[in-house]
């Protein structure tokens, strides 16, 4: 049985979904094996994070951006939200493991799972950090709103949700 609850529908190649059961599926462990082979070693961390403490807190998640299921449902992107593990706020977010595989990119799925993690951060968040070092991803958090920061330990952005 899937965990896979109330897709975010974005058009009809793809569509979003939270994915809600400590068990992660064989297809998104290829998804993060296939960010590791391309160079980007921080995914590869990201499994044993969620066997330590799955995001499933309020104002957390897992989201994942798939191909449609005809064809093979196959996990294109993921994205993360959780509590922010650098700092001692308990109300810092922090957005976490965002990776979207090639054959995803250039078909705003980076857009459309950091639409998701915002609107779940929301109810549950004052600030939210992240840590980029991609100049894209950064042109994009900066689009919704995220500001570069100094100073703060691992993160290069944040954003004020204004809660509280």
């Amino acid at each position: 049985m899937t965990s896979l609850l109330q897709p975010y529908s974005f058009g009809s190649e793809t569509f979003i979904t939270p994915w809600t059961d400590p068990v992660l599926p064989s297809p998104l462990l290829s998804l993060v094996a296939d960010g590791v082979t391309e160079g980007y070693e921080w995914v590869g961390d990201f499994p044993t994070c969620w066997r330590e403490r799955p995001f499933l807190d309020a104002g957390e998640g897992l989201f994942v951006a798939w191909a449609k299921e005809q064809d093979g449902g196959i996990p294109l992107g993921m994205a993360c939200l959780s509590a922010d593990p650098h700092v001692a706020d308990p109300d810092t977010g922090r957005l976490r493991y965002i990776y979207i595989h090639p054959n995803g990119r250039n078909r705003r799925l980076a857009e459309r799972l950091l639409q998701a993690c915002l609107a779940r951060a929301r109810p549950r968040w004052r600030r939210l950090r992240l840590h980029t070092v991609n100049p894209l991803a950064a042109r994009l958090y900066e689009r919704y709103g995220f500001r570069p920061i100094t100073g703060e330990a691992r993160a290069t952005h944040a954003l004020d949700l204004g809660r509280r």
